[in-house]
């Protein structure tokens, strides 16, 4: 039995960092927990930024209606996760019929009598906590504790990781949502000329989509007028070649795929990896109008 333990924990922690989002893999590690804790309700709960609310991060039960859903907050006055948090110890509630948190008696009425809580910690601070719930009162006992101790430091981490995730992925979500809002062509390339960002206003600048960029290298350079190509790329290597810091207002022509003239100004800083360049990034503004209104103007003066 305890080879067999000692495998499903190997398994588990292998589970637990198998994918970036603990909740993709969350049902999986459930199932081998099953194996050798028995439980009718098994949630994950988090505390927020200024320790008032917890959240139900993820939840798994085998029954239908529950009162303390997934993805809700609720207070953590009153309630077993803030005992777990305050003594950074588990907590085992026997009988919930006779439990003195206020979650106690709503897990009663689901028919759950009793109730594990264990704290989940990431250098140093509880973060959250892992909740067992069993319809048999005084199920819980030391040995689960034992157990358990043994997968709640990877799971942790992993939930960590998966908090940082999608962070990550949020900020770039808005950092996308900006570029593609933007009527300037926002771009990224390495010093190959490849293209690691190009924002969808190109194609409604020069009438051509953002694959052909991705997919051709050095593919901006070859829509510049052949007047200005040359000029252009001197600038461009300067930046690369560290010999200028910025390029500001770097004014030339592209043609566009209707084989008309587009006027594009340029702004551009070098990507660094240390001191070493990389790449650069920068914005391209359409300013046909503005060269238009300067030639009609110029006119009329003369």
């Amino acid at each position: 039995m305890f080879t067999s333990k000692k495998e499903i924990i190997m398994k588990i922690n292998k589970i637990i960092f198998s994918s970036l989002d603990i909740r993709e893999v969350y049902q999986t590690m459930s199932n081998e927990l099953l194996k050798v804790i028995d439980f009718d309700r098994l949630s994950v709960t988090l505390i927020t930024e200024d320790n008032n609310l917890y959240e139900n991060f993820v939840l798994s039960k085998d029954y239908e209606y529950t009162a303390l859903k997934e993805g809700v907050f609720y207070p953590m006055e009153g309630s077993l996760m803030k005992r777990v948090v305050q003594f950074r110890q588990p907590v085992i509630v026997g009988d919930t019929s006779k439990g003195r948190f206020l979650t106690d008696a709503v897990l009663f009425k689901e028919g759950i009598r009793s109730r594990l809580g264990f704290p989940l910690e990431y250098k140093g601070n509880v973060i959250g906590s892992v909740n067992f719930g069993a319809k048999q009162k005084d199920y819980y006992s030391k040995k689960h504790i034992h157990f358990f101790s043994q997968i709640a430091p990877q799971l942790a981490m992993a939930i960590e990781n998966t908090r940082l995730f999608n962070k990550i992925k949020e900020a770039e979500k808005k950092y996308r949502d900006i570029i593609e809002s933007s009527p300037d062509i926002i771009f990224e390339c390495t010093n190959e000329g490849k293209f690691l960002l190009m924002s969808s206003a190109v194609e409604k600048i020069t009438g051509y989509p953002t694959d052909q960029f991705y997919h051709n290298e050095r593919y901006g350079l070859s829509l510049c007028h052949s007047d200005d190509q040359e000029r252009v790329q001197n600038e461009i290597l300067q930046l690369f070649h560290g010999l200028r810091g910025i390029l500001l207002d770097l004014e030339f022509r592209v043609i566009h795929k209707r084989g008309t003239v587009v006027w594009l100004s340029l702004e551009a800083l070098p990507i660094k990896e240390g001191n070493t360049i990389v790449g650069i990034e920068g914005f391209c503004r359409d300013i046909t109008e503005r060269k238009k209104i300067g030639r009609i103007k110029g006119q009329s003066d003369s």
